[in-house]
């Protein structure tokens, strides 16, 4: 049988689909979100009224290091996501997966406790269907991304340190 290409929506093939419908990447993989998440026939799928589209912005399944770096930021700059995640308007902090208890080395007391319990950091912003079916879907969704600029920003620097680090 012959190798098809994967289509560039379909998951790579060290993704695995969760049983909730999610996607789960191997654990060594990194995966930074900056995305625009569809199914793949989205018009039809408008048009039923049966589409969810989100925008998202941060890491998912960061490596242990990077978690710990982003956990160290959010401990130490907690204020300034905050105010991040605010100034993005629409957009919400996903808490879906997160530990049950703080990770070992965080003592509990921080006003973020409930963050460092996270797995993935990222922000997320449910769309109408109306918003794929615009003609404007690229100055809009730009829009809206550049509401995430700041968030982004204090992730990349947590990553950063991180990988540093490493080295």
């Amino acid at each position: 049988m012959a190798h098809l290409p994967r289509h560039p929506l379909q998951p790579r093939q060290d993704t695995v689909q969760d049983p909730h419908g999610g996607f789960r990447c191997s654990p060594w993989q990194e995966r930074r979100l900056f995305g625009l998440l569809f199914p793949r026939r989205v018009q039809d799928h408008v048009l039923a009224g049966d589409v969810r589209v989100q925008l998202t912005t941060g890491l998912y399944c960061p490596l242990p290091e990077v978690l710990r770096s982003v956990r160290d930021e959010i401990l130490d700059n907690g204020a300034e996501i905050e105010a991040a995640i605010r100034e993005a308007k629409g957009f919400v902090l996903d808490e879906s997966n997160k530990l049950k208890r703080l990770p070992k080395g965080y003592a509990p007391g921080s006003p973020y406790d409930e963050w460092l319990k996270l797995k993935d950091v990222y922000i997320t912003e449910r769309l109408a269907p109306e918003f794929m079916l615009d003609k404007e879907l690229l100055k809009n969704t730009l829009h809206e991304f550049r509401k995430t600029k700041h968030f982004s920003d204090i992730l990349n620097r947590a990553v950063q340190f991180a990988y540093d680090e490493m080295i």
